[in-house]
């Protein structure tokens, strides 16, 4: 199947080139970029739901989660945006570091139980996709949602 190699996802393009570099650089997720700040006043979250942010490069959406009360998995098959994930965790508050795990993983493979999620995030992560992979990637994301859960989903322009 044609898939994005995971290893373009440098350390080196998070921190220079992915929306967001420089508030990421200067708050370690703390402060949203504003095209991120537009986006979550669209999110309807509540305190004490478990959200999977599919993608979460660095982390800022879900430690905006956790933030806002909620329980948080984020994946992304970068091994270097987990590892930056990781480290921006250990710059947030004892609470925020509590409410939220990063695991590296391809979202065409999601290993949750089922039903398990009560939201899921799909920020700006379609676009970088074949479609073939956005079919299997919404079947994997039926298959750990809650049946009243919602996927949160927005997308920008790409190549």
């Amino acid at each position: 199947m044609r898939r994005v190699n995971p290893s373009v996802y440098t350390k080196n393009y998070y921190l220079t080139d992915c929306n967001g570099y420089r508030e990421f650089k200067k708050s370690w997720g703390k402060v949203l970029e504003p095209r991120l700040e537009r986006i979550v006043k669209e999110i309807p979250i509540k305190k004490g739901v478990k959200v999977l942010d599919i993608g979460c490069g660095r982390g800022e959406l879900s430690f905006w989660a956790a933030n806002h009360g909620s329980q948080v998995v984020g994946i992304d098959y970068s091994v270097q945006a987990i590892k930056l994930a990781l480290q921006a965790k250990k710059k947030q508050s004892f609470t925020i570091q509590k409410r939220v795990s990063f695991l590296q993983m391809d979202a065409k493979k999601i290993n949750f139980s089922k039903n398990c999620f009560d939201v899921v995030f799909l920020v700006e992560i379609l676009e970088h996709l074949y479609p073939e992979e956005q079919k299997l990637i919404f079947k994997q994301i039926l298959k750990v949602l809650k049946p009243d859960g919602f996927i949160f989903i927005h997308t920008s322009p790409s190549r």
